[in-house]
């Protein structure tokens, strides 16, 4: 396809964006096999790794499929929707699933975070869109969550360690058991305006975590990195011999 068609189409899409776009309440999931980059590195050969990483994959696909739908891979990392008046329950019962199947495969050792919020969500769908008549996109099919939802989830993942599973606040406000969901701390995070709270699964091996806010945004840590720097250049000058 020549750029000029290619750049077409691109301002296709944006002009008939309401076409592409649908919005849902859904339940988001990310999980994560922890510690993989370590065992590649300790199990470089690609027949070591690949077969671990497709035995986690194929596990994880086939619980969350039972009740949801696997949106995509992110290298080791599955990402996961629910729909419908049981999303919640369904997600939480999915994540404890997730974490039986990695105790039941012991040889494997594998460890997993899970993070999960609940929300509005975007969806873009390119092949809705073709199946209208437009050529905005011709032979894609695509439908990908978009929006604060799924930031804020992605965030979470970034709090997260091996064998928890947290959850944001909207999230634990429409489960059905939001008492197993304790309050661990909050957290700034970029493109949020509110500090984000978040809150842990009761699991009975849960690993202990402590969220701290130390009230600075990315912007504030540059801001004091700057002036830091600063103040190292101006010692430095007065050390300087006359």
């Amino acid at each position: 396809m020549e750029l000029q068609e290619i750049v077409r189409l691109a301002k296709r899409v944006s002009e008939d964006l309401e076409s592409l776009r649908s919005q849902k309440t859904l339940a988001v999931m990310f999980v994560d096999l922890a510690g993989s980059t370590e065992f590649k590195t300790e199990h470089p050969n690609e027949e070591e790794w690949l077969p671990r990483l497709a035995k986690f994959l194929l596990g994880v696909t086939r619980i969350i499929e039972s009740s949801g739908r696997v949106v995509k891979y992110i290298g080791d990392e599955v990402m996961a929707t629910f729909d419908g008046n049981a999303a919640v329950l369904s997600a939480e019962q999915a994540a404890e699933r997730v974490l039986s199947f990695c105790e039941e495969i012991e040889e494997e050792r594998f460890r997993v975070k899970i993070a999960m919020d609940y929300g509005a969500v975007s969806l873009l769908d390119f092949g809705q869109a073709e199946s209208e008549g437009t050529d905005a996109s011709p032979g894609l099919h695509m439908q990908d969550p978009h929006g604060a939802v799924v930031d804020r989830c992605a965030r979470l993942m970034g709090q997260c360690v091996a064998g928890a599973v947290l959850c944001s606040a909207a999230f634990r406000e429409a489960s059905r058991t939001h008492t197993r969901w304790q309050p661990i701390g909050e957290f700034r995070s970029k493109g949020f305006s509110e500090a984000v709270a978040v809150f842990q699964l009761e699991t009975g091996t849960q690993p202990t975590i402590v969220v701290e806010d130390d009230g600075l945004t990315l912007r504030g840590c540059r801001r004091e990195l700057a002036r830091v720097k600063a103040q190292l250049a101006e010692m430095k000058s007065l050390r300087r011999p006359i």
